[in-house]
């Protein structure tokens, strides 16, 4: 088993709950607000917005599978609410680039090469 980096650990305890927590808040938020006030469709679209906020800067935070998991989550466009699909679009343009040697190095060191 390969030994983690400082920062390999630091990703997993920030990243863990990130995903689940924001999603579990946005829905709780959202389903515990009357849904016959006529304030409810605001306040629905302004927690969605919050929460996809959270999940972008989340995302750009952990880099690497987080930034996929986030534009994988664009897909599902026929589930989310526009605001997390307008959010996240962002992460198509805000992937940070890598050098292929970084890639590779990653790579080896997670499969306990290096």
């Amino acid at each position: 088993m390969a030994i983690k980096t400082e920062r390999e650990r630091e990703r997993e305890r920030e990243s863990i709950p990130v995903v689940n927590l924001l999603l579990y808040r946005s829905c709780v938020s959202v389903l515990l607000k009357c849904q016959d006030s006529p304030e409810w469709e605001k306040q629905a679209r302004h927690v969605h917005q919050r929460t996809a906020d959270r999940i972008l800067v989340g995302c750009l935070k952990n880099g690497g599978l987080y930034i996929k998991l986030g534009q994988g989550l664009v897909s599902f466009n026929h589930i989310l609410p526009k605001e997390y699909l307008d959010t996240l679009q962002a992460l198509y343009d805000k992937a940070p680039a890598r050098r292929k040697n970084e890639v590779w190095e990653d790579f080896f060191v997670s499969c306990g090469g290096g």
